[in-house]
């Protein structure tokens, strides 16, 4: 898998509802069901490839210092759009 294949699942949730409404299906942490609904898509990466960057976003999706704070204006700091913040949601270590 490329960390791409898995930005691109994630945007093609949030613009497909069907697929969509699939996910939300989902019990937390069912890595498996994720990459099933994945692969019929045609998507393709393993559980660990998955819970890798699920990490990566939930990383990034922590609370601000004041610091940081101060440098942001009106908008989240972090490279995850919404798709992967949405699909990290499901997972927690």
């Amino acid at each position: 898998m490329s960390k791409q294949n898995l930005l691109d699942f994630g945007d093609r949730v949030m613009d497909d509802k069907a697929l969509h409404n699939r996910v939300r299906t989902l019990q937390p942490n069912d890595a498996e069901g994720l990459i099933e609904i994945a692969t019929d898509a045609g998507y393709s990466f393993t559980a660990d490839e998955l819970m890798e960057v699920m990490d990566d976003v939930k990383n990034q999706s922590r609370e601000l210092s004041d610091a940081e704070l101060d440098g942001v204006a009106g908008g989240v700091q972090g490279n995850f759009s919404p798709p992967m913040l949405f699909l990290a949601s499901y997972f927690a270590r």
